[in-house]
């Protein structure tokens, strides 16, 4: 079975345009408690909640977790300014100079040793937050929809490493590995419970990290999209060892996204821009956004 496209029109981006708010937001504010307020306002959830994840290895938060009614967004922050050399950190190195870098490995495929770093330092907390706020959901009669994954930049690369282990806590927590089995986490309602949307991700994972990934997506037929503006200049800046193909991900043409130029910033990667482009997609819903790769 082949792996799910965006479809033509406007019924995808809607979900899409709320991720990308609430990882611009999330990123964009300093203050966790200022941006759950805005967030509040925003959507006119005052019951929505905001939790954050920092990872160990970086100053800022890196993730954060947004339970809006039936739906929980994890959102993993792109990179800082002073940040941005950790994208090349694909091996690992002692701490002397003469230390010799080498691969790191998950179930024998090479990975980003950074972003493995970053989503072990957090793993743990945000898995648990996880579990706890769907059980609340639960409790309150909430059936839970959607549990939408999102990162931009070297948080996409985060996320890729995340989603496999975010999707099996879920079944085995609530699904078909566990007695008190839920429906809405069913073997066949994961397709509409999940879904993995990134924005210019930076590539975790050697060939055989995303074949597997890709085995994951196309078994649940999970909704695995990365976004690209056409001159994004990130799109050249990752590990050798890891250009593969991951999910679809889709070109932003100039007609999408040229009036936002000044939100994506000169290197045409900013999350303001992406989230401007798709409130243009959900408000114009063209077929503007084509697949890179062709599998």
């Amino acid at each position: 079975m082949p792996l799910v496209k965006l479809q033509d029109g406007k019924s995808d981006w809607s979900d899409i345009k709320d991720v990308a708010y609430f990882l611009w937001k999330s990123s964009e504010q300093a203050s966790l408690q200022e941006a759950e307020i805005q967030m509040r306002r925003d959507t006119c959830d005052p019951n929505l909640n905001v939790l954050a994840f920092h990872t160990g290895v970086n100053v800022a938060r890196k993730a954060v977790l947004v339970v809006h009614g039936s739906k929980v967004i994890i959102a993993f922050s792109g990179g800082s300014d002073d940040e941005i050399e950790k994208n090349l950190w694909t091996m690992s190195k002692g701490g002397n100079w003469y230390d010799i870098p080498f691969v790191v490995r998950v179930d024998g495929d090479e990975v980003h040793s950074f972003y493995l770093e970053m989503w072990n330092g957090m793993k743990e907390e945000l898995l648990r937050q996880l579990e706890m706020n769907l059980r609340r959901m639960v409790e309150r009669e909430v059936v839970p929809t959607h549990v939408i994954v999102t990162g931009f930049s070297m948080g996409g690369g985060v996320s890729i490493l995340a989603f496999r282990e975010i999707l099996n806590h879920i079944r085995h927590q609530f699904g078909s590995e566990t007695p008190s089995r839920h429906h809405w986490a069913s073997e066949d309602n994961l397709k509409n419970l999940l879904a993995h949307y990134t924005f210019a991700a930076m590539a975790a994972g050697d060939m055989n990290f995303h074949t597997k990934l890709n085995s994951l997506y196309d078994k649940h037929q999970i909704r695995a999209w990365d976004f690209m503006h056409h001159l994004d200049k990130t799109r050249s800046f990752h590990g050798i060892a890891f250009r593969s193909w991951r999910g679809h991900r889709y070109i932003l043409p100039d007609a999408t996204v040229g009036e936002f130029r000044a939100e994506f910033g000169e290197h045409g990667h900013s999350m303001l821009g992406y989230l401007k482009a798709a409130e243009w997609m959900l408000e114009n819903g063209t077929d503007q956004a084509h697949p890179e790769y062709s599998y």
